[in-house]
């Protein structure tokens, strides 16, 4: 759901007034009503957009479509009572930074969060005029400038 569903059902966009990711939100449902009733998928909304039943609003709008492995599993979650984690928050999205390199079975750029990238210290800046940080630094040795040597 994530990467087929959350772009037009997330955190930063509701269309239709309903949010998928997180558990509340999305057992209430949007404006038309529950789309998801845990144990019973024939009859779950969301099954009916994502699987084409219904023929004018298949889902996602303008994307890629469900895979029917997908779709099944999609069936048997709801079917299994819909369990979400315990700790379901919805939180703001992370923020992305492609690496360049080649994701393994998407063909596209990999995708890594900013917090695990692991900090780099910058360069040391190369002085150009060495008698400016003898200017800056004299008020500082003069005698009652308190700085203890």
């Amino acid at each position: 759901m994530k990467g087929r569903c959350y772009e037009c059902h997330g955190n930063s966009q509701q269309m239709s007034g309903l949010r998928l990711d997180s558990k509340e939100a999305a057992l209430s449902g949007g404006y038309s009503g529950a789309v998801i009733k845990p144990g019973n998928s024939a009859d779950s909304k969301l099954i009916h957009l994502v699987s084409g039943a219904i023929k004018d609003q298949i889902m996602p709008l303008g994307g890629q479509r469900l895979t029917p492995e997908q779709v099944g599993l999609l069936r048997a979650w709801i079917d299994q009572g819909a369990r979400w984690p315990e700790n379901n928050t919805p939180l703001a999205e992370p923020r992305r930074l492609a690496t360049g390199s080649q994701s393994s079975g998407a063909g596209g750029a990999q995708e890594q969060t900013l917090a695990f990238i692991p900090p780099k210290r910058p360069a040391v800046p190369r002085v150009q005029t060495s008698a400016w940080v003898r200017i800056l630094l004299m008020p500082l040795c003069w005698p009652g400038s308190n700085l203890k040597t």
